[in-house]
């Protein structure tokens, strides 16, 4: 648990992560750009980097409410992570998640 966050973290090959991120996320993994709505509490799905890098993708996130809950799925590597929070606030939660990626 991180910030009240329940976390749940899957270690799944690195050549299979991309299609377990798809069928436990409902992910439909399109390009995107822009802000992320999530930032501001809507659903959405994107690739993601590291401030280090920001032009080089290393994963993929998506983040939407779940049992009316504020809920992540995303791929770093060869993890496949979960994680609810104990409410509805799905801004939070999101910069919760930006806060605690590794660099």
């Amino acid at each position: 648990m991180i910030d009240a966050i329940d976390v749940d973290i899957r270690l799944v090959p690195s050549a299979a992560v991309g299609a377990a991120y798809r069928r436990a996320a409902g992910a439909d993994v399109a390009a995107r750009s822009g802000l992320p709505a999530c930032a501001h509490g809507a659903p959405d799905e994107r690739a993601w980097s590291a401030a280090s890098g920001p032009t080089n993708a290393i994963g993929r996130y998506r983040c939407r409410f779940e049992h009316g809950l504020a809920a992540m799925w995303w791929t770093h590597g060869d993890r496949l992570v979960h994680a609810v929070a104990p409410d509805a606030d799905l801004a939070a939660l999101f910069s919760s998640w930006r806060t605690h990626l590794p660099e």
